[in-house]
């Protein structure tokens, strides 16, 4: 499945393949150089590489991961009670630390953010979390206390070398799936 989806096929496996803002790369970078993440809440607009930046990491890393979608599965109190404490509470088969990226966090209902600040402070040792979310505000303060804030956004000056880098990406890909594009309509997108 992950071979039909473009998307997946052909998401960066290293934070060096991502297209981000300078600093914002130098920070993720820090971490896989350090070999450890700490917990983290990636804020910015839906499409920011957000996620894409967490699993990036985490993959260099070589870290055993889940993915959970907090506006979707991570709504529901069982989902942190089953599913991320099992996965949690278990040791890693590399020795590794662990991580729960939770994705739209700012989807989830309060008591389950109340909930998993208990979570991330008891499985500290083993497991980190990262957060990501559109909207700050919809984030309990709590959640801030307990980790470290980057925010996804595109400073003026790198717009376009960001934009020449996502046109030449996706050219490249184009160019990879025999699939012909107005070089227009690409620089659109």
């Amino acid at each position: 499945m992950n071979e039909f989806l473009l998307t997946e096929k052909y998401r960066p496996k290293k934070v060096s393949d991502t297209i981000l803002p300078k600093e914002i790369k130098a920070t993720l970078q820090g971490f896989v150089d350090k070999g450890d993440v700490s917990n983290l809440i990636f804020a910015g607009k839906p499409g920011t590489g957000k996620t894409t930046a967490a699993r990036a990491m985490l993959d260099e890393i070589g870290c055993d991961y889940i993915l959970i979608n907090g506006s979707m599965e991570g709504r529901q109190i069982d989902t942190l009670r089953n599913e991320i404490a099992n996965f949690a509470s278990s040791m890693s088969f590399t020795g590794k630390r662990k991580y729960v990226i939770i994705d739209e966090c700012d989807g989830l209902p309060i008591l389950v953010q109340e909930a998993l600040r208990a979570f991330v402070e008891h499985y500290a040792k083993n497991c980190g979390f990262i957060f990501s979310c559109n909207y700050l505000n919809k984030l309990i303060p709590a959640m801030f206390s307990r980790t470290g804030l980057i925010k996804f956004e595109i400073p003026k000056e790198e717009k376009q070398e960001l934009a020449g880098q996502f046109f030449k990406r996706l050219t490249q890909i184009c160019k990879q799936e025999n699939i012909e594009a107005d070089p227009k309509v690409l620089g659109q997108l």
